[in-house]
């Protein structure tokens, strides 16, 4: 989702210049704001759509940067579906404050589950990425975000985090 974290805005680099931004989603919307400074550029997004926030603001600010910068907006992660993993490293629960991630494995796929306070349950299949990180066969599980799941690595080879985006799990079990 970002190369950088600041203190409100995130930061990434496309096309080798420094891209700032924030956005957000509630339940009736979602918004997206980007500045770029060195090209004296803002792009802002606002969308009534929640679900749908997201992939318009990918289309817009792509066109927007290409048009106006200059700018090339890196493609979106390609997986390869062939590629293999160990599950052993990933396989576990993971806790956020309102909910449970639970990555199991079967057919030689991983899968990821996410339990909330509510009792809903949401799940999707994982494609692998590499270097930990996997594409969700349902981005409605990532609420149509459009990024990628990841694990930061422990000193023992296993998973200690699940990264959702902008949320980080710690394992549990």
């Amino acid at each position: 989702f970002a190369d950088h974290w600041c203190v409100g805005p995130y930061l990434k680099i496309w096309d080798g210049v420094r891209v700032y931004g924030h956005s957000g989603t509630t339940l009736s919307g979602s918004s997206t704001l980007l500045w770029v400074p060195e090209r004296d550029l803002v792009v802002a997004t606002l969308v009534n759509v929640a679900d749908r926030g997201y992939p318009f603001a990918d289309t817009a600010i792509r066109e927007v940067m290409r048009a106006e910068a200059g700018i090339e907006k890196p493609p979106l992660p390609q997986p390869d579906p062939s590629q293999r993993v160990s599950p052993e490293p990933y396989v576990g629960l993971y806790e956020t404050h309102d909910g449970v991630f639970e990555v199991g494995h079967a057919d030689g796929r991983l899968s990821l589950t996410l339990r909330s306070a509510g009792g809903s349950a949401v799940g999707t299949d994982l494609i692998p990425l590499g270097d930990h990180r996997f594409l969700p066969t349902d981005d409605a599980f990532t609420g149509n975000h459009m990024w990628d799941i990841a694990f930061v690595m422990g000193e023992a080879g296993r998973a200690v985090r699940l990264l959702n985006g902008a949320i980080a799990a710690r394992r549990a079990a």
